[in-house]
């Protein structure tokens, strides 16, 4: 009997164990899936955005416009280079899973190939204000090497520290021969490459993990920066080809610092991995982010139209666009697309989009989707919620097609939503017609049939905003002494942020609003037989029958003592 429950339970153990065991391996499968399926979904926006701008080039230039055709001609030779990046990863990817990636030694001297590597970024640092040392201890180190992957390698580390360095900082570029005893007491030569950048740093908790193929630190839509999550998956293995070693240190808001050691003795390496100078090397991809492919063609600076709406004619009947997009070209590309028809102000991100939307009150706003620290759809909430921005049309523009990603969007209050790549055309179509729409609600409210604040605005933060300035106006429309001062303070905006937001709604100053709004309420009591012409006048805060009459005149196109009888 014993022995019959101790093999029951002996079983139910074995049940429960593979039981957990299968557990476990669908919660794998399960990780898995979702960091592929949040790769995918990285990839798609990765190329969509250059696809967007090689179309949108093509399209101008066809159309026979000559005077940009240089400048678009780059923006292309960039962006194609950033899908050819993308495109050798997933090669590279497949060759290293396949095992057909090999590596490939030739002896030559590796400082000046590195020197070459690390001198390629020399305009970008200078672009960028970027202090940028490269330090050779040796000037001649021979030895085998694979160059096409060592370039792979460097590239990619020097990149990522571009990439996470913000502009001004520092990043440190370092080359030098190591050796140490062996355990048979000789002495192991090998090549240490040290990159260290004053970047935001790695969190501790993501360090084991950076090195994981398709891994990002930051897989929401606000992440910071571009990338596949393949390139230092890439260089990890790249690095282990050439039986080496990758470390990375690092600490938080203050810097990172990737070493990379490799051997030197050409008898580490199989008899298989050493190439005659007859053999060729068909490998020479481009490197992740390669400075010279992903900024500029060869020898190139591209000359963008002012950046910051910089030397704009100052016409205040154009509109003003507030262009909030991560990607520099994407940003040129659409200035260009809207023509000369607008003002434009622009912003790399929502958080710094927000506070522009704030201090310029825009016409219009055209944002991203996918933005670091800010997403579009974060900055379309704070817009739309915020009384001195909420009257702003807001156009979403996104790689992410799906009907989720579209209704999450319109649901923040987005007034039109685009997605890439889209055409020039449209999205210039669609600009005007929201600014059209806003100009019809000006008309109609010049012409007094616009009379409630649910009639000048769709959002409830609009409405908000007029019903507490009406109110403050009712209350004080017999004070000859009603000004702006007292609206401002009631309203609790700055002199120009009621200027432009007033304007905006209802195409009015704030003093032609004020006065029309007693010029309203004064035909109303004429028409209710107030009193005569100058009862009425000093009842809605004029202190001048003349004045009043010649404003009057000019509103309702009849003298009020005509309007008191018609």
């Amino acid at each position: 009997m014993a022995a019959t429950v101790l093999l029951a339970l002996v079983s139910m153990a074995m049940i429960w164990s593979r039981f957990r065991q299968r557990q476990k391996i669908n919660r794998k499968l399960k990780e898995i899936n979702e960091t592929k399926s949040r790769f995918f979904a990285n990839i798609s926006h990765e190329f969509r955005t250059p696809l967007t701008l090689l179309a949108g080039p093509l399209e101008i230039m066809m159309a026979g416009n000559r005077e940009d055709d240089r400048q678009l001609l780059q923006m292309m030779y960039r962006n194609v280079n950033r899908l050819l990046l993308l495109n050798n990863q997933l090669m590279d990817l497949s060759r290293l899973e396949s095992g057909a990636l090999k590596l490939k030694l030739r002896k030559g001297n590796i400082v000046p190939a590195l020197k070459g590597m690390a001198l390629s970024f020399d305009s970008l640092a200078g672009q960028r204000e970027i202090t940028y040392k490269a330090v050779f201890h040796d000037e001649e180190l021979i030895c085998f090497f694979d160059e096409d992957k060592l370039e792979k390698i460097v590239y990619n580390l020097l990149s990522n520290a571009f990439k996470f360095t913000p502009d001004k900082g520092s990043i440190d570029f370092e080359v030098r021969r190591t050796s140490r005893k062996g355990g048979n007491g000789s002495v192991v030569e090998s090549l240490e490459i040290m990159v260290t950048d004053t970047g935001k740093g790695i969190p501790a908790e993501h360090l084991p993990l950076i090195f994981d193929r398709f891994y990002q630190a930051d897989n929401h839509l606000n992440r910071e920066f571009e990338g596949t999550g393949l390139g230092l998956a890439i260089t990890h293995e790249l690095v282990e080809m050439h039986l080496g070693a990758i470390r990375v240190a690092s600490e938080p808001g203050k810097s990172t610092k990737f070493t990379v050691t490799l051997p030197l003795d050409p008898k580490s390496y199989p008899p298989e991995s050493f190439i005659t100078a007859e053999e060729s090397d068909d490998e020479g991809c481009l490197k992740e982010n390669d400075p010279m492919s992903a900024h500029y063609p060869p020898g190139e600076k591209m000359g963008v139209k002012g950046t910051e709406a910089a030397e704009q004619e100052n016409d205040p009947e154009k509109p003003v666009i507030l262009i909030v997009e991560d990607n520099a070209d994407m940003r040129v590309y659409i200035r260009s697309a809207l023509g000369d028809d607008f003002h434009f102000i622009e912003a790399p991100d929502g958080e710094k989009g927000y506070n522009k939307a704030i201090e310029d009150i825009p016409g219009l706003i055209i944002t991203d989707l996918m933005m670091p620290n800010t997403d579009g759809v974060q900055l379309c909430e704070m817009v739309k919620s915020d009384e001195r921005t909420s009257h702003i049309p807001v156009i979403m523009l996104t790689a992410l097609a799906t009907v989720e990603h579209r209704i999450r969007g319109l649901e923040t209050g987005a007034d039109d939503y685009i997605t890439k790549p889209f055409h020039r055309e449209e999205l210039k179509t669609r600009c005007n017609n929201l600014i059209a729409q806003r100009r019809m609600l000006h008309e109609k409210y010049r012409k007094g049939l616009v009379t409630e604040p649910g009639e000048i605005s769709v959002t409830s933060a609009d409405e908000r905003f007029l019903k507490k300035l009406l109110n403050t106006l009712e209350n004080h429309i017999s004070n000859p002494e009603l000004d702006v001062d007292l609206l401002i303070r009631e309203v609790g905006m700055s002199r120009s942020q009621l200027h432009k937001k007033l304007k905006a709604l209802t195409g009015l100053s704030t003093t032609e609003f004020v006065r029309n709004y007693r010029l309203k309420r004064a035909a109303t009591l004429l028409r209710g037989n107030y009193g005569n012409v100058a009862d009425v006048c000093y009842a809605v805060g004029f202190n001048s029958l003349s004045y009043f009459t010649r404003c009057f005149h000019e509103l309702y196109g009849i003298a009020p003592s005509g309007y008191k009888t018609k």
